[in-house]
């Protein structure tokens, strides 16, 4: 009984090896599409994935999050046919500018603290999260000195 019982393991043990090899595809090439500004070398090395080597869906989907993650773009997708690699991404728009019209009761100083609290730069990415952040942030303090109609609106 003891012998089936450890036949019986080691023959579960090849089938998982041998999907699991199934899954994985050899990736001959790499080719990043989508991309403006950031370089396809730095997307590739985001995706911590590598020409040459076996790649598994789950590889796959670590790379689409470890890309995102950066904040850098918007959308990411991973696809593999022919053991080429294809990475598309879209980058989010770049923040050329961040100013705030009509305002009288927050000094600039104080502006100055919500943004950096917000991390709302110049020359970065927009993140829609970092923009609500920083709209909210405003609102309360306007709220807080008395002006609780306000309305915050980006353009």
């Amino acid at each position: 009984m003891h012998k089936l019982a450890k036949q019986w393991v080691v023959k579960v043990f090849l089938v998982i090896m041998l999907c699991a090899s199934a899954s994985a595809e050899v990736v001959n090439k790499i080719v990043v599409q989508g991309n403006k500004r950031v370089p396809n070398s730095s997307i590739i090395a985001f995706s911590q994935l590598a020409e040459g080597v076996d790649i598994t869906r789950d590889e796959i989907s670590q790379a689409v999050k470890s890309i995102h993650e950066r904040g850098i773009f918007e959308q990411v997708s991973i696809t593999i046919k022919d053991h080429v690699l294809l990475i598309v991404v879209k980058e989010r728009p770049v923040i050329r500018a961040v100013t705030v019209k009509k305002n009288k009761l927050i000094p600039e100083e104080g502006l100055n603290e919500i943004l950096k609290k917000s991390n709302l730069v110049a020359g970065e990415g927009l993140n829609p999260s970092k923009l609500k952040q920083f709209k909210y942030i405003l609102m309360h303090e306007y709220r807080l000195n008395g002006y609780p109609d306000i309305q915050v609106t980006e353009q």
